[in-house]
């Protein structure tokens, strides 16, 4: 005898995979509870799903459709979050900056190491050996640098 296959839509058996008495989230708690991904979740934390075509993301699924050029993003910072109100559309650019990364924390900053400001005028972007993403180097510091390493060979 043929198996017989109960249908039911991608967002009745996406919900049967939700926790939504997660935890607030601390580093945003005016938020509100998470709604956690209680399905597959790859190594970093994130929720995957099978909507009946593709593997996606959880999330993605989540949020709904979302313009070619922007990613979404976790405004609660909880990888395995699901709750539309938590989600948003972002562009890459503006997702890195957005958390608490190495990467986001060097684009956060004003100044170098030493104290001079990253302006217009004592900013170079480094882009040595065709580096994907630019560094900034501050002129003051280069220079000292260069002053040091010449008087050191003289």
């Amino acid at each position: 005898m043929p198996r017989k296959y109960i249908t039911t839509t991608p967002e009745t058996r996406f919900w049967r995979h939700v926790n939504k008495d997660g935890p607030i989230p601390l580093l945003h708690p005016e938020l509100g509870n998470c709604y956690l991904w209680i399905g597959s979740l790859d190594p970093p934390g994130y929720g995957h799903f099978w909507d009946g075509v593709s593997l996606t993301y959880a999330h993605r699924f989540a949020y709904g459709p979302v313009a070619n050029g922007l990613e979404v993003s976790h405004l609660c910072e909880v990888e395995g979050c699901v709750r539309r109100s938590h989600l948003t559309a972002i562009t890459h650019r503006a997702n890195v900056h957005y958390g608490n990364g190495v990467m986001a924390q060097r684009a956060r900053q004003t100044h170098c190491l030493r104290g001079h400001p990253f302006d217009a005028t004592n900013t170079i972007w480094d882009t040595w050996q065709g580096r994907r993403h630019p560094r900034r180097v501050c002129r003051i510091c280069l220079a000292t640098r260069l002053l040091k390493k010449k008087q050191a060979t003289s």
